[in-house]
């Protein structure tokens, strides 16, 4: 049975075999032995058009569904502006709390998950910004009703 490696760990087990021949603490033979008990694993571009075919059909799939509940999530949206801006600050401040929870969490659970956790809080402030762009509204000059002032880009 062969072990395959990709390109950088089998470059540091072949130095670590050479350093043990110079070292006198594995003879030549045994050397070639473990050198022959793995390989450097190409990369698979079948599975990757593999997965590319999916990620295209679930796109489509996607768009067509958005395409047909166009008008559902147009009255959707309608209904999510004229929420109170007290509501919508209440709703993504516990979105931001529950997302750090959850954080917290997946970080203990998995330490060296980092870019996956890292995702998880990069959500949180994201989701953090609009409690205060919520909470801040500013009359327009022209007409004096309310709008949602947002003090950076969302």
């Amino acid at each position: 049975m062969t072990l395959k490696l990709n390109k950088r760990k089998a470059q540091i087990i072949d130095e670590m075999i050479t350093h043990w021949e110079q070292e006198a603490l594995v003879n030549p033979e045994q050397g070639e032995t473990l050198r022959k008990s793995y390989q450097v694993a190409s990369f698979d571009w079948k599975l990757l058009a593999v997965y590319s075919f999916w990620v295209a059909i679930a796109c489509f799939v996607l768009s067509v569904l958005l395409l047909i509940a166009d008008d559902y999530l147009m009255s959707l949206l309608a209904k999510l502006i004229n929420t109170p801006a007290s509501v919508l600050t209440v709703v993504t401040a516990l979105t931001s709390v529950g997302l750090y929870y959850l954080g917290v969490k997946r970080r203990l659970k998995y330490p060296l998950k980092t870019v996956s956790n890292e995702a998880i809080f990069f959500s949180v402030s994201c989701s953090q910004r609009y409690p205060l762009a919520f909470s801040v509204k500013q009359p327009l000059q022209s007409t004096g009703e309310k709008v949602f002032s947002l003090p950076f880009p969302p």
